[in-house]
C-alpha cells in the first residue's frame, strides 16, 4: 500500500471531520491510524483535539505507535497525558511493547 494514497485520504478524513457534528471523536481516529504512517504529524494533530477523553486516548494511541520507533519519545509524550489513568495505562503499553520487541529479538 502507498503510504502517500493513505495520508491523502487522512488528509481528506480531517478536513471534513473538523466540519462534523462530532470532529473530536472523528479526529481521535484519523490520529490512531495517522499514528502507525506519521507520528509527527499524529503528535500535532492530537492537541487540536480539545475534548478531554478524546485527546488522552489519542495521545495514547500515538504513543503506543512511537514504543517500537523511539520509545523515549513515546515515553514523553505518555507524560503529556493530563488523565492520570490514562497516563498509567500508556505507560503501561509502552512497557508491553518494548518487553514483547525485546522477547522477539532474543528468540533470533
Amino acid at each position: 500500500m502507498d503510504p502517500r494514497w493513505v495520508q491523502a485520504l487522512l488528509v481528506d478524513a480531517e478536513r471534513i471531520g473538523r466540519t462534523s457534528h462530532h470532529p473530536d471523536d472523528v479526529l481521535e481516529i484519523i490520529a490512531e491510524v495517522l499514528a502507525w504512517v506519521d507520528p509527527v504529524d499524529a503528535e500535532r494533530l492530537a492537541p487540536t483535539i480539545t475534548t478531554p477523553v478524546h485527546h488522552s486516548n489519542a495521545l495514547k494511541k500515538v504513543a503506543e505507535a512511537l514504543a517500537n520507533v523511539d520509545p523515549d519519545d513515546a515515553e514523553r509524550l505518555a507524560g503529556t497525558i493530563a488523565r492520570p489513568h490514562q497516563q498509567a495505562r500508556t505507560l503501561a503499553g509502552i512497557a508491553r511493547a518494548l518487553n514483547e520487541r525485546s522477547t522477539d529479538q532474543q528468540q533470533r
